[in-house]
């Protein structure tokens, strides 16, 4: 049995898993096309889309022998059915907004360009564009990861000049410099790099690395410094509080004995107020209310 005929007699289901991907939706060629590739592969049709497979001329009758007619004949037609299966699996795979894009193509692999055209080249000119954008409009900020920042410029060049473009290396140095703040510390570093003969974005890498660095420790030794005040600050403070706890511990029981005696005339110490009242009624102290002696009011029977 012919390889062709093997492709005909071929269950469609035990295909299926093959094509279980997403279809071909504007925003998912790179994807779509590594899926659509492996499924033509299981399907042996890929041969036939890249052409490595080419059609036969088709046979004329007359021109050649009986038997020799009827090879090429089967030939031919073998070609084409696989020609218009591959046809039918890609466009099977794109979803209704693509198929204006492949409906006037003759064979699978005009279909494949095509699609192609419409998905790369096409698109990488207009990315072209914004990949320029944002090299330009690209800004470090302050204290942010200056290798980060280098290593993004650089992608976007390698963007541009696999799209095709032709980009010189002074216009990336230039567009890294001008992507610094606009600081007057930033300014001197900008001045000394535009003075440079031979400028290149290797150069500028290296220069922008070292302030980054520089800054980095300087950071470094002025938190330090912060910290070892703030911990000063913290003891001295410390032993204040104790001091002042130790003052008012020795007023509060200077308070305690001045209050609990006193000095007569003679310098003698005698017992408080309050002291002497915590003792009882004199014999001579006498009642208010009833003028009695021995007693006081508070204290009366009557």
């Amino acid at each position: 049995m012919s390889p062709g005929s093997d492709l005909l007699d071929m269950s469609t289901s035990s295909y299926s898993e093959a094509f279980k991907f997403p279809k071909l939706n504007g925003s998912n060629y790179p994807t779509w096309s590594v899926h659509i590739q492996s499924a033509l592969r299981s399907r042996m049709l890929w041969l036939v889309v890249n052409e490595t497979e080419t059609k036969p001329l088709k046979p004329e009758e007359g021109t050649m022998g009986a038997s020799e007619f009827r090879t090429a004949r089967r030939e031919w037609i073998e070609w084409i059915q696989k020609d218009e299966a591959a046809m039918g699996s890609i466009l099977a795979a794109c979803e209704d907004s693509q198929h204006a894009f492949v409906l006037h193509c003759e064979s699978s692999a005009l279909m494949w360009a095509a699609l192609k055209k419409v998905h790369v080249e096409n698109q990488t000119k207009v990315n072209i564009h914004y990949y320029f954008e944002e090299l330009f409009t690209r800004k470090y900020v302050d204290g942010a990861s200056m290798p980060d920042h280098i290593a993004a410029m650089l992608d976007i060049k390698r963007r541009i000049t696999q799209a095709g473009e032709d980009l010189k290396d002074i216009i990336v140095a230039r567009a890294i410099i001008i992507s610094l703040p606009k600081t007057q510390t930033w300014e001197f570093i900008k001045i000394s790099l535009f003075e440079v003969e031979n400028l290149t974005s290797e150069i500028v890498g290296t220069r922008l690395m070292q302030e980054a660095n520089r800054r980095a420790r300087e950071k470094g030794l002025d938190e330090s410094a912060l910290v070892t005040m703030d911990t000063k600050t913290k003891r001295s403070n410390y032993k204040g509080r104790k001091s002042r706890r130790r003052d008012n511990q020795k007023d509060d029981r200077s308070c305690s004995r001045s209050r609990g005696s006193s000095q007569d005339g003679n310098g003698n110490r005698s017992r408080s107020h309050s002291r002497s009242r915590s003792r009882g009624p004199k014999p001579d102290d006498r009642c208010r209310y009833c003028k009695r002696k021995g007693h006081w009011a508070n204290k009366c029977q009557r």
